[in-house]
């Protein structure tokens, strides 16, 4: 496992390992909406995608996943979906399990509920294959 792994930690009894992938995946599968939200803020100004990109990239606004994969969230944004290693379908999933886990524990979850809507929207367009910045596209797009 050290060897595929980037961390390896014992957390608990069995479904524990579970539970820790729905809360590592959950900010995820939020942060391709809340982008397209920021984005929203640029609409109109002449900002060029791949300088918005690059710029929320290197602030304390950018996660992991936008400084790894700037240039496809560029492609993305100007046109070109991407086929997706963690896809839409995949995030929708994970998304659905946290929703189910926190309603196992009378925990609501508004932000993620809200989320969902967009999810389901975007997968009914045909986009469940591609890269999570195609839920932020089409979500700038609508």
């Amino acid at each position: 496992m050290e060897q595929l792994c980037k961390r390896v930690e014992h957390l608990g009894p069995a479904g524990s390992g579970a539970h820790m992938k729905l809360a590592v995946n959950l900010p995820l599968a939020m942060y391709w909406k809340t982008l397209a939200e920021a984005l929203t803020l640029l609409e109109d100004s002449g900002i060029p995608n791949d300088v918005a990109i690059s710029m929320i990239a290197d602030s304390s606004a950018g996660p992991a996943v936008l400084k790894n994969r700037a240039q496809v969230v560029v492609d993305t944004l100007n046109g070109t979906d991407q086929p997706g290693t963690f896809d839409l379908n995949g995030l929708m999933k994970d998304l659905g399990l946290a929703l189910q886990h926190a309603a196992l524990k009378d925990r609501p979850m508004p932000l993620s509920e809200a989320t969902r809507a967009g999810y389901e929207k975007a997968i009914a367009a045909g986009l469940g294959g591609c890269d999570g910045a195609s839920l932020t596209k089409f979500l700038l797009d609508r």
